[in-house]
């Protein structure tokens, strides 16, 4: 009965997702349609990429996982000459990000994911051909770890993180989630709350390594480049914050709060980076319809209140050389949060809202260190900005308490390489 169960699930999962991948593929395509090198490359979500072989895959869905992928990426090629990676991603700021962080390794390629479609999905692989599937965090497609199994694709999963919320869903629908999971070995957990919740879900515990996050070993100061040292000058002894990586319904949030923290500091400036820059251009036009003096930062003026950056890759930057710092994803639901790490690193104390299902590691080690101030509303993160211009010297101070508590988590990056080196040497014998 629970192979008829799991047969049914997979079953109707693969119907639904023929039915949605037209949809789907619609959306995905939209987000590149500002992008003239990516925009042509959408059908490798159909599978239709180039022919290879013996490459290592690695997915990584988008910023988040890329950035977290990124010192492992570059230990993998440099501790093995003949090693050829592919990493994919599912969307497009995703890829951007890829082909920034990996532009000067020759044995990175980059692709775009398969959609979960059984025609997709098999396609890609007798395309590509790969040698092993490396995922990262959470990237449970159960058509791809079911065809993967197939073609005698072996798959690891690495910084592996399974929330309340994400763990409730795939309880509900074990009979389909279940049998993907049990694909996997190993599974290298962020953390023994992690490592709890695959166990209940797998039917071999013993696939699971609690090795870290490995976020906490890429732990090094930004350095702020011209544009937005130029930017800095410009801006002067301007008080300055930032929220950064924000979504609808928290731009409202922290506009109201901006005009909260000018009622006490009338010259604050306000740079808002939203988590997709292809959103920046309508949220601009928003804050001009509300009057409010939004500019971009090459255009900045002394009259300016907020200026909205549209570009990826800055947001480091900008936290290094802001008075106060914001993290977005964390106000509404449905989002989970996001880096807590990147500002932390640029040793300022963080401000974050409570709704970060998927920071929670960093968020309790960094409140552990009076690192972090979590917010609700515009009044409490008015608050929390106010506060720190008004106190620079303790604010600093939290910052730099912040990047130690960070740093003194290192150590997975190394325990995950160990893993998967006797994973990979496992899989050539």
């Amino acid at each position: 009965m629970k192979l008829i169960a799991q047969s049914i699930a997979l079953g109707t999962y693969a119907l639904l997702t023929r039915a949605l991948a037209p949809l789907a593929f619609a959306r995905l395509r939209a987000s590149a349609k500002h992008d003239l090198e990516l925009l042509p490359r959408q059908q490798e979500r159909y599978g239709h990429v180039p022919k290879a072989t013996g490459e290592l895959w690695l997915h990584a869905a988008s910023v988040g996982e890329v950035h977290a992928a990124a010192a492992l990426v570059r230990r993998l090629v440099t501790s093995d000459a003949n090693l050829r990676i592919v990493v994919s991603t599912l969307t497009v700021t995703g890829a951007e990000r890829a082909g920034v962080l990996f532009a000067d390794l020759p044995a990175v390629r980059h692709q775009f994911a398969p959609l979960d479609t059984t025609k997709a999905v098999r396609r890609w692989l007798e395309q590509t051909r790969p040698r092993a599937l490396l995922l990262v965090e959470t990237e449970l497609w159960p058509i791809l770890l079911e065809q993967c199994a197939q073609h005698a694709i072996p798959v690891a999963l690495v910084n592996a993180r399974l929330s309340a919320r994400a763990y409730s869903q795939y309880r509900r629908f074990r009979a389909l989630f279940g049998p993907a999971l049990n694909t996997i070995d190993p599974i290298l957990c962020q953390s023994e709350a992690d490592r709890n919740r695959f166990a209940s879900l797998l039917a071999d515990p013993k696939r699971l390594q609690m090795t870290g996050n490995i976020k906490f070993d890429q732990v090094t100061a930004p350095e702020p480049d011209a544009r937005i040292v130029n930017w800095r000058e410009r801006w002067g002894t301007r008080p300055v914050w930032v929220a950064g990586s924000t979504h609808p319904g928290e731009e409202d949030i922290a506009l109201e709060a901006h005009r909260k923290v000018r009622a006490t500091f009338p010259d604050a400036l306000l740079l808002l980076v939203p988590r997709h820059p292809e959103r920046a251009q309508s949220l601009r036009q928003s804050l001009m319809q509300q009057q409010e003096q939004a500019e971009w930062p090459d255009h900045y003026q002394d009259s300016s209140s907020i200026l909205v950056v549209g570009e990826m890759g800055l947001l480091a930057g900008l936290y290094a050389v802001a008075d106060a710092c914001f993290v977005g994803g964390s106000l509404i639901d449905g989002i989970g949060g996001h880096n807590l790490i990147e500002p932390a690193c640029a040793r300022q104390l963080v401000i974050t809202g409570k709704r970060i299902p998927d920071q929670q590691a960093a968020a309790e080690i960094l409140h552990a260190a009076d690192a972090l101030v979590y917010t609700e509303n515009a009044e409490q993160l008015a608050k929390a900005v106010t506060q720190a211009f008004n106190e620079p010297v303790q604010t600093a101070e939290r910052g730099k308490r912040a990047f130690a508590a960070i740093r003194s988590q290192a150590g997975a990056l190394d325990r995950s390489l160990s893993a998967l080196q006797s994973w990979l040497e496992r899989r050539q014998a």
